[in-house]
């Protein structure tokens, strides 16, 4: 069995819309891009602690609900090049809710972010396939 890599990305919602944030230009993986907070989780951590730490370690945010762990979407990838060649990632898309505005501080990672609500805030912008999905999803959703 090939070994795999498990990241979790955050999927939350807030009172302005959908949390977004863009990777730094100077990243070597997708510089530029927009894509939700989140990361690789770390041996022996829970989910729900792995999701909450990187939120609070790309955004600042803290106090993010994330409940009964929704998972929106599920992806899994093969590299074919770079550090992680040969290993599968498997990404969970996870739900969570942000009740408050908050401020948000984000780290090198990262050197923008967006909270939008509907898709002409999206458009242009330079988005995460996956992302550009669920936010399609979500928006398409939304009543008229």
């Amino acid at each position: 069995m090939k070994d795999f890599i498990l990241s979790l990305k955050a999927v939350i919602q807030g009172p302005l819309g959908i949390l977004i944030v863009q990777r730094s230009n100077k990243d070597r993986h997708a510089p530029g891009a927009w894509e939700f907070p989140g990361g690789k989780a770390e041996v022996g951590e829970s989910l729900k602690n792995s999701l909450r730490r990187e939120i609070r370690e790309e955004t600042g945010l803290r106090g993010v609900v994330l409940g009964s762990l929704k998972i929106i979407k599920k992806t899994v990838e093969q590299p074919r090049s770079g550090k992680y060649t040969g290993k599968h990632i498997v990404t969970l898309y996870i739900l969570g809710q942000k009740n408050k505005k908050a401020s948000i501080k984000l780290s090198k990672e990262h050197q923008d972010h967006s909270w939008p609500n509907k898709m002409s805030d999206i458009s242009g912008k330079k988005l995460h396939p996956v992302t550009r999905e669920i936010l399609e999803n979500i928006f398409n959703q939304k009543p008229a």
